[in-house]
């Protein structure tokens, strides 16, 4: 999830450096096992996140705490190894006690990247970019909190999708006969990212949704 923000968080990234550039900067400097392990932890979220959709919302709430902790340490003059641990501890505790919150305002976030990644994907300027954000965060959280499985599909789907892309660009970028063409080729087309998510993140959709269907012992809890 903190990887697809990147779609939004682009203003705060390096001046003059395309948000292609970074995530591919990002992704070709990985090992071929970390991608494979993004991989697979892609492709178990994708497929089973609504039944996990409870732990993944405490672990990804403390990871949350974990950044903003290290980030205020520094700004405070902090110990950031005692404020990243006790940050994240605090937020996941909290998402712990309020698990149907939690889950709904990751929901709320994932539809804030879908949002964003249109705009970004039809070439706006950043301010409509930040606004596609909002809509999509305000429209999916408020769904999110009136049915619970809405949100806990879309989240884990949006964040397995994300693992599956980031982890097979990994592995494509350790291909030198094709690492330069792609990395070209997201450069000069802009929609090329946001298909790459919206693609794997509406047949997770579509598969999680059939195995609630045909598999009523694993109902999501409400």
């Amino acid at each position: 999830m903190l990887l697809a923000g990147q779609v939004v968080t682009q203003i705060g990234g390096e001046e003059g450096v395309a948000l292609e550039d970074q995530i591919w900067e990002a992704v070709s400097s990985w090992q071929a096992y970390t991608a494979c392990a993004l991989l697979a932890g892609g492709i178990i979220f994708a497929i089973y996140g609504w039944r996990i959709s409870k732990v993944l919302a405490v672990i990804n709430f403390g990871i949350i705490g974990g950044f903003a902790g290290h980030w205020l340490g520094g700004l405070l003059g902090l110990n950031e190894i005692a404020s990243t641990v006790g940050l994240g501890a605090v937020l996941g505790g909290l998402c712990i006690w309020q698990t149907r919150h939690g889950v709904s305002l990751l929901a709320g976030g994932a539809g804030g990247v879908l949002g964003a990644s249109l705009c970004y994907s039809l070439s706006l300027a950043n301010a409509w970019i930040w606004a596609g954000f909002l809509l999509g965060f305000v429209t999916f959280a408020l769904l999110a909190f009136i049915i619970y499985k809405v949100a806990a599909v879309l989240y884990s789907s949006v964040l397995g999708s994300s693992l599956v892309v980031v982890g097979v660009l990994s592995l494509l970028s350790t291909q030198a006969s094709i690492s330069q063409g792609l990395a070209s080729a997201l450069r000069d087309h802009v929609y090329l990212l946001p298909i790459m998510l919206w693609i794997p993140t509406a047949a997770s959709i579509v598969i999680q949704q059939m195995k609630l269907k045909r598999d009523p012992s694993w109902v999501i809890d409400s």
